[in-house]
C-alpha cells in the first residue's frame, strides 16, 4: 500500500527546495528541486576537491595522515643541479630519448611534474643540459693530452687509451651517444656539432700525418671513425659482456679503466702496430 503521507512529505520538501531558488517558477517545482539537491553535491565535490589540493593530493590517491604536503610547483628540488642533469641523463641512457617522459624524469628527480617545463623549457632543452654537463671536460682534455705528446704516433695511442677510458667510466654517456647514433635527429645533429666534430677535427691531422706516412692504412674517415669509437661504444654492453663471460660478471663491477686500456691496447694493436 502506498504511503500517501510520505509522498506528500517529498513533495512538499521539493517545493521548499524549489521556493529558495528565485529563478525557479512553481510550474517547474520538481525540476528545479533536484536542481537545487545538484547544486548542494556540486558544491560539495567542489570543497571537497579544495580539501585534497591543500593537502597536495593530485593523483586520485587519500593523503595519508601525517605526511607532508606534496611538492608544489615551484618548491625547490632538494639535489644541485650536477646532481640532476646526471639523472637526467641516466634515464635517458636508461630508456632512451623517445620513451623519457617529463613525469618520469620528475619521478626520479623526486619533483613536480611542471619542474622539467619551469626549469629548462622542455624535454629536450633538458637533454641538452644534460649532455653538456656530460661532456663539460672532454674536449678541453683532449686538447690538452695533444698539446703535450710529441709526435703523432703517440697522439694517437694517448687519444685512444684517454677515449675508451671515458667511454668505460661514464657508461650513461656512452649508451646514449650509442643509441642516438642510429637514426637522424635534431639530438645528433647536436651531438656532432658538441662532441664528435670537434673531437675529430682535433684528431685528423694526426690521423692524416699517419697515413701519409704508411703508419696507418689509407681508408675514408668515417671508417677510421669506426674502427676507432666502434669499440668504445660496445663497453657500455655489460649485458651481453655477462653472457659471454659468466665467470667475469658482473661486468659493471670490474675494474672499468682496467678493462678499457686491455680494449685499446687490442685495437692500436691492430691499427698501429709499434714499429719493429
Amino acid at each position: 500500500m502506498t504511503d500517501f503521507g510520505f509522498v506528500t512529505r517529498r513533495r512538499a520538501a521539493g517545493r521548499v527546495a524549489a521556493s529558495e531558488d528565485p529563478g525557479c517558477p512553481d510550474r517547474l517545482t520538481s525540476r528545479c528541486a533536484g536542481t537545487g539537491r545538484q547544486r548542494a553535491r556540486t558544491i560539495k565535490i567542489r570543497a571537497t576537491e579544495a580539501e585534497r589540493s591543500d593537502a597536495g593530493v593530485t593523483d586520485g590517491t587519500q593523503a595519508k595522515a601525517g605526511t607532508s604536503p606534496a611538492r608544489g610547483k615551484y618548491a625547490p628540488v632538494q639535489l644541485d643541479e650536477s646532481e640532476i642533469l646526471r639523472r637526467g641523463l641516466d634515464t635517458f641512457a636508461e630508456l632512451g630519448y623517445a620513451a623519457t617522459t617529463v613525469r618520469e624524469l620528475a619521478r626520479r628527480l623526486d619533483a613536480s611534474h611542471n619542474f622539467i617545463n619551469d626549469r629548462y623549457g622542455s624535454k629536450e632543452n633538458f637533454w641538452r643540459a644534460a649532455v653538456d654537463f656530460a661532456l663539460r671536460d672532454a674536449q678541453p682534455a683532449l686538447n690538452q693530452l695533444l698539446a703535450e705528446c710529441l709526435d703523432d704516433d703517440e697522439r694517437l695511442r694517448k687519444v685512444v687509451v684517454q677515449l675508451y677510458r671515458l667511454a668505460a667510466n661514464a657508461s650513461g654517456l656512452n649508451r646514449l651517444m650509442s643509441d642516438e647514433s642510429t637514426r637522424d635527429s635534431s639530438r645528433l645533429d647536436y651531438l656532432h656539432q658538441r662532441f664528435v666534430k670537434p673531437f675529430w677535427d682535433s684528431l685528423e691531422p694526426t690521423v692524416n700525418s699517419l697515413m701519409a706516412a704508411g703508419r696507418i692504412p689509407r681508408v675514408p674517415a668515417h671508417i677510421l671513425y669506426f674502427a676507432i669509437t666502434g669499440p668504445a661504444l660496445a663497453l657500455a654492453q655489460d649485458p651481453i659482456a655477462d653472457r659471454l663471460n659468466p665467470a667475469a660478471s658482473p661486468t659493471a663491477e670490474q675494474d672499468r679503466s682496467s678493462m678499457a686500456d686491455a680494449l685499446s691496447g687490442l685495437v692500436l694493436h691492430g691499427l698501429l702496430p709499434r714499429p719493429g
